[in-house]
């Protein structure tokens, strides 16, 4: 017999605007500054961490030392004697419940991430930079519910499930990154076939010059060689535009693949205060002593290090990234 099946629909459409941002500390809220930008299908990429509304369970034994699940009346927090990480999710501002921070761990029994922190002595969220962040393929996706129920349980609360009932309705950024299918739609799923194709090949295409392709072969070849003849530049457009064709989800995964180590290695910097920004234009680390990466940066602060993420396809930028790539192994 086939086990129950979770089945998502992740990606929105081809440049659907989204507003990027830091999420405030205990919520799924943006706080401060945000930026406006495209989001195109590849991986789909967002935080490991998210508020949904629910209870806390406790196990309470009987005159018979039977063990029996309640739900207390009144509040408790993750250092309960008695609670063991599990809670029950509840329409948000349902009678009962209240918001709890959840994280996905999988060796862990339980996405409470107080509970995580205090009683199991997990990482925080800050000490645990290479657990901060969730990917999966754009497209139609299917979890067994019995051998994966801890992924599951995460995403049917997660502040960007378009049907999510538990999320803080106020927290989704206004828009959403996956939304649940009850009945698959072939022809949808046909048509975001067509979608990746489609910004597959734009990606080359916009690659305009030879030394533009060039980082994307380089992109691509953790995943693929691409040959080419050397004499002829023209041979690397056509043999990108090929694999474009051919393999465009696999081109579209390893650039948002890229992506993803970029913005870790811009967030491992912060957080080992790395960075130099005080001269605007300019992109300076301190570590292991000070080097300059990056002149005639656009904005001003961590505008910069925005602006150093959305170009990091750029040839000159790309050279950057791997120049921090290799300081970075000597941050402290």
């Amino acid at each position: 017999m086939s086990s129950e099946k979770y089945k998502l629909m992740f990606g929105g459409t081809p440049d659907n605007e989204v507003i990027l941002g830091n999420l405030e500390k205990g919520s799924a809220v943006i706080k401060g500054k945000s930026h406006r930008t495209k989001f195109r299908k590849g991986n789909c990429v967002f935080p490991n961490r998210t508020e949904g509304y629910g209870r806390r369970l406790i196990q309470v034994k009987d005159a018979k030392g039977s063990t029996t699940t309640v739900a207390p009346e009144e509040r408790i927090d993750a250092s309960h004697k008695d609670y063991y990480g599990k809670v029950e999710w509840l329409p948000w501002n349902a009678p009962g419940g209240y918001p709890i921070e959840a994280r996905l761990k999988t060796s862990c029994s339980s996405l409470d991430y107080q509970y995580q922190v205090n009683r199991l002595g997990l990482k925080r969220m800050e000490d645990d930079l290479d657990g901060n962040y969730l990917q999966y393929a754009s497209g139609y996706q299917e979890f067994d519910v019995k051998t994966e129920g801890m992924v599951v349980e995460f995403l049917k609360i997660y502040f960007m499930n378009e049907d999510a009932v538990s999320k803080n309705p106020d927290s989704d950024s206004g828009f959403s990154m996956f939304k649940e299918v009850k009945e698959f739609n072939s022809k949808e799923y046909a048509a975001r076939e067509v979608d990746a194709t489609f910004d597959a090949v734009k990606i080359v295409k916009d690659a305009s010059s030879f030394e533009k392709l060039k980082v994307l072969k380089t992109v691509l070849s953790r995943v693929t060689e691409i040959t080419y003849n050397v004499a002829e530049e023209n041979s690397l457009y056509d043999a990108l535009i090929l694999y474009a064709s051919k393999q465009p989800k696999k081109l579209l995964e390893a650039v948002q693949e890229y992506k993803m180590e970029v913005s870790k290695l811009i967030e491992k910097g912060k957080a080992f205060n790395a960075f130099d920004l005080t001269v605007n234009g300019t992109i300076a680390v301190t570590q292991p002593k000070k080097e300059v990466l990056m002149t005639e940066a656009a904005g001003k602060d961590e505008e910069m290090l925005q602006w150093l993420f959305e170009s990091c396809m750029e040839p000159e930028i790309f050279d950057a990234i791997s120049k921090l790539n290799v300081y970075s192994q000597k941050f402290k």
